[in-house]
C-alpha cells in the first residue's frame, strides 16, 4: 500500500535489461519521517503572489516565521485549491509524507514545513528565486520581444545537468522514482544551483531482489 492505494507494478525501463516486474511500489510507513519545524503554525505563513500551480494546487511566493528560527524567511507555499476532490487532497498528503521521509539534499527542493491538521492542506517549500529551468531556457532564447536575452554559457548548462544528475542519483539511492522529470520541474536558486521539484507523481519503489532477501 502507498497512501491508502494498492501496490502497483511500474515499468521503469527495459532499456537497462530490467523486467517490468523487478520493481514495485512499496509503503513508506516503515520509514522514519524527517522532523520539521515544530513551532510553525498557519498564522506564521503570509501568502504573496501566485507563482505557479498544478492539477490540484496553487503555488505562492510567501514568507514564514518559525521555520528556521523566529525570523521570517522567503518560502514557496503549495496550497490545495478550493474545490479540490478528496482524491486530490490524498495526493497532496501523500506528497507531504514522501518528502518528509526524504533527507535534505543540495539538489532537491526541501520541504520546510507543512500544515495538514486543518484545511487547506499546505506544503511549505524552499523558495527558488530564479524559477524553473524551463523559464530560464526560454529567457535565454533570442526573440523579437527580448532585445537582450539572458545569456547562459555552456559551462552553466553543463552545471545544470550535473546538478540534476546528482539529485536524481540521490533519489535513486533512496529508492525513489520521480516519474515526471522535466525542465519545468527543475527549479533554480539565486546562485544558479538546480534542484529537482514537484513530487506529486513520485513513488517509493523496491526491487524484487531486495524484498525477497
Amino acid at each position: 500500500m502507498f497512501g491508502g492505494r494498492a501496490v502497483q507494478i511500474y515499468d521503469l525501463g527495459t532499456a537497462n535489461g530490467m523486467r517490468e516486474s523487478e520493481y514495485q511500489e512499496v509503503s513508506i510507513e516503515y520509514m522514519e519521517p524527517r522532523a520539521l519545524a515544530s513551532k510553525f503554525r498557519r498564522s506564521d505563513l503570509t501568502l504573496g503572489k501566485r507563482i505557479g500551480g498544478g492539477e490540484y494546487g496553487d503555488v505562492f511566493a510567501a514568507t514564514a516565521r518559525h521555520i528556521r528560527g523566529p525570523a521570517a524567511i522567503n518560502v514557496a507555499a503549495k496550497v490545495l485549491r478550493a474545490g479540490a476532490s478528496k482524491e486530490d487532497e490524498a495526493e497532496l498528503l501523500a506528497e507531504d509524507k514522501l518528502m518528509r521521509c526524504l533527507p535534505e539534499h543540495p539538489n532537491v527542493v526541501a520541504l520546510l514545513g507543512s500544515l495538514t491538521a486543518d484545511r487547506p492542506v499546505t506544503l511549505v517549500l524552499e523558495y527558488m528565486e530564479r524559477g524553473s529551468l524551463l523559464g530560464l531556457l526560454h529567457a535565454a532564447r533570442p526573440n523579437a520581444a527580448t532585445a537582450t536575452p539572458l545569456r547562459l554559457s555552456p559551462r552553466q548548462l553543463l552545471h545544470f545537468g550535473a546538478d540534476v544528475a546528482r539529485g536524481m542519483a540521490f533519489m535513486a539511492a533512496n529508492s525513489l522514482v520521480h516519474r515526471d522529470l522535466a525542465a519545468r520541474n527543475v527549479l533554480i536558486a539565486s546562485d544558479y544551483t538546480a534542484k529537482i521539484a514537484d513530487f506529486g507523481l513520485s513513488r517509493l519503489v523496491a526491487s524484487e531482489a531486495s524484498t525477497h532477501r
